[in-house]
């Protein structure tokens, strides 16, 4: 089969397949990823001109249209039907589809905070007296607040209750922003899919957080509310950015490690672990440990 025909067969059959899952919610993503892997377009192109094997380039050439229909694909979705960081300061605005908060009880020191969601935008922006109250935004945004008190620590989960996306008609979106009550300490799970992330964890104070994200890109900065934080990073394809104050010795460790990293201000010691210039002389610790690879990685101090 001549390569132009089969490049143009998979091209075809891939946008229809994605335009069908879409419809029928077997996927639903942000997919503004994919404008960093335009570079892709030349190299399927140059090995395009110079293999000439009978069986490997029809191969690429296939891979060629598969990669052009998810360019195309998740470029369109991501103008059209894509979602930032934004999130307005007045909560009031009719954009907003659902809020949920929960009271804050006089006799809770602790909370632990698990969120779970698919692809979106997300960020925890701000306080409340309340216990927590979060605001979702979107067609495709039904979310689910429990929480359970035993002795002084209050359990909330927030997760994702409903998917019901419209690939033709209105915009897809799946917003949520949370506000927690700064007066106690906070155990966070954040788990969710391909999503753009903003979370600003510096009036808190946090003790243990995990990470667990698809291809996503997130900034999470971080505050010295806690005598030590233990954060917990599992991402695949992704981008992340830490901000840590001054008044933090930060160390990083783990058991795989970058594709690009930016550690301008750590020195790798004899056991393998990176470490920030003041944490010996800092009373307060951040611990970041990397259980998976992340395709960029950096730490900002503020």
């Amino acid at each position: 089969m001549r390569t132009g025909r089969l490049f143009w067969g998979v091209f075809l059959a891939t946008i229809g397949l994605l335009i069908l899952a879409a419809k029928f919610n077997y996927i639903n993503a942000d997919w503004s990823f994919v404008w960093n892997l335009w570079p892709l377009v030349f190299i399927f192109w140059g090995l395009l001109v110079l293999i000439k094997h009978p069986i490997i380039k029809p191969v690429i050439s296939a891979l060629f249209g598969v990669f052009i229909a998810l360019f195309i694909f998740g470029s369109v979705n991501s103008l059209f039907w894509g979602f930032g960081f934004e999130f307005d300061d007045d909560y009031v605005n009719p954009s907003y589809t659902e809020t949920l908060e929960e009271d804050m009880n006089k006799d809770i020191t602790r909370g632990e905070l698990n969120f779970s969601s698919g692809a979106g935008a997300f960020s925890i922006n701000g306080e409340t007296d309340k216990l927590i109250k979060g605001y979702s935004r979107g067609w495709f945004s039904n979310y689910d607040l429990n929480t359970n008190v035993e002795g002084n620590t209050a359990y909330v989960d927030v997760h994702l209750h409903e998917r019901n996306i419209q690939f033709f008609g209105k915009k897809i979106r799946n917003r949520f922003n949370m506000e927690l009550n700064p007066n106690i300490a906070w155990d966070m799970d954040l788990n969710f899919g391909a999503a753009n992330a903003k979370f600003d964890l510096s009036p808190y104070k946090i003790e243990n957080l995990k990470l667990s994200t698809g291809a996503a890109t997130v900034q999470v900065k971080l505050g010295d509310k806690a005598d030590t934080t233990e954060f917990r990073i599992e991402m695949g394809v992704a981008n992340l950015e830490v901000l840590v104050p001054k008044t933090v010795g930060c160390r990083i460790y783990g058991d795989s490690f970058l594709v690009s990293r930016s550690l301008s201000d750590f020195t790798k010691k004899g056991d393998g672990h990176y470490y920030s210039s003041n944490y010996d002389s800092t009373a307060k610790k951040v611990n970041i440990y990397l259980s998976s690879g992340v395709s960029s990685f950096t730490v900002k101090y503020y």
